[in-house]
């Protein structure tokens, strides 16, 4: 990931940031690439879903790191 030319990464202290996706990306409702990460599960699950639909796993599932990426990149 460090090989992007575009990427962002932000810390937020209270571990809640996942629930400012909706508010970051133009459209929450877009079709887009959830890439989930996971050092015992490669190569990595790609699905597709929206950041709304993302967030909601998100609040579900322990803690882990995931990527939303534009379906057109």
């Amino acid at each position: 990931w460090e090989a992007f030319t575009q990427s962002e990464a932000v810390v937020f202290e209270n571990g809640m940031g996942y629930q400012r996706i909706p508010g970051l990306v133009p459209n929450p409702k877009e079709r887009c690439w959830f890439i989930v990460e996971s050092q015992q599960h490669e190569p990595y699950a790609v699905y597709e879903s929206s950041p709304d639909e993302a967030v909601s796993l998100i609040a579900e599932c322990f803690h882990f790191e995931y990527h939303l990426v534009a379906r057109g990149f």
